[in-house]
């Protein structure tokens, strides 16, 4: 049994969506603060050896910036991160941020349009 419980609780750790590197220490704790915690976390990714870019979301009713990075696992898994919904694995191109903006705001349940989607470099 106890087995069982540690092998379920590791099968959980494993699906966490913590980023590779520690968030920014005022990640959502600014009001507006999407761009410089964004920012924060694509200079982190960077430190790390990770691919990383920012990336700002237009919808009808707000703007949103992210940061968006490319695990490095033999796949190289895209991710999208903010201080709400922390990392969020996405199907979407790498250079494709209209594509990545959108399978981002579908995989957390949002129901949407795009006005426009552009990386912040």
């Amino acid at each position: 049994m106890r087995v069982l419980i540690a092998i379920a609780c590791l099968c959980i750790a494993a699906c966490s969506t913590r980023p590779p590197v520690a968030e920014p220490a005022f990640s959502g704790h600014m009001r507006n603060g999407c761009l410089p915690e964004a920012a924060a976390m694509v200079e982190g990714l960077h430190g790390a050896g990770i691919q990383a870019r920012g990336l700002l979301v237009t919808t009808p009713t707000w703007r949103h910036a992210v940061a968006v990075y490319l695990y490095p696992t033999g796949d190289n898994r895209l991710w999208v991160w903010d201080s709400t919904w922390k990392s969020v694995r996405v199907r979407a191109w790498w250079s494709d941020p209209s594509g990545i903006a959108r399978a981002w705001i579908s995989s957390t349940g949002r129901n949407t349009s795009i006005l426009s989607a552009s990386f912040l470099e």
